[in-house]
């Protein structure tokens, strides 16, 4: 499997999915049936799980653009791994409006909520040891990665473990897990700039 993939191919593969995902979630929010305040505030779940989601799968994006902006070497692995990434993304649409629209006791759809993002992280994290393993001259291990990966992987595993007790807490634990990691992708891209004119 020494086959290389066209980057370029798969970038615009992979951002179009992306971009068809983020617009089919918004499908799910729906006009509201009354023209008062109570129409939106009716929505006011599924608006909340929307922003939740967007914000992961901007957020994911960003950093699948960082991880192949450097790559030279895109295997037939890491395009597979891939695929599997893009997968679990395509099914946040259907995650999130199951959650935003939940009600009962039930606990399923918080957990597949839960369960759909942290695969989608973790296939993430495999595509990006993958890609690292192509591209050894990349050394993303100096780029705060071990913070990154504690917040974002651990978050997510106790979320997933939280859904099955708690009604509510698993969209505002990945929004707030998600703030926290854009701010620190904010951070990071602001300290590399500063490297970069030193």
């Amino acid at each position: 499997m020494n086959k290389e993939i066209n980057k370029e191919r798969l970038n615009a593969f992979t951002d179009a999915i992306a971009a068809i995902a983020a617009t089919i979630m918004v499908l799910n929010l729906g006009v509201p049936n009354t023209n008062d305040w109570s129409g939106i505030l009716s929505q006011v779940n599924v608006l909340f799980a929307y922003i939740v989601s967007y914000m992961f799968i901007y957020l994911v994006w960003y950093l699948h653009h960082n991880l192949f902006k450097d790559a030279k070497v895109i295997s037939v692995r890491a395009f597979l791994l891939n695929g599997l990434w893009l997968l679990f993304l395509t099914l946040v649409p259907f995650t999130t409006g199951w959650i935003g629209r939940a009600e009962g006791r039930s606990p399923a759809p918080r957990v597949i909520y839960a369960l759909n993002t942290l695969l989608w992280a973790l296939s993430f994290w495999w595509l990006e040891s993958r890609v690292q393993k192509d591209n050894p001259e990349m050394n993303l291990e100096n780029r705060g990665r071990s913070l990154d990966r504690k917040i974002l992987y651990g978050g997510l595993s106790i979320s997933f473990v939280l859904s099955f007790i708690l009604r509510r807490g698993v969209v505002p634990m990945t929004g707030a897990i998600t703030v926290i990691m854009i701010i620190r992708a904010l951070l990071e891209s602001g300290k590399r700039k500063a490297e970069e004119t030193s």
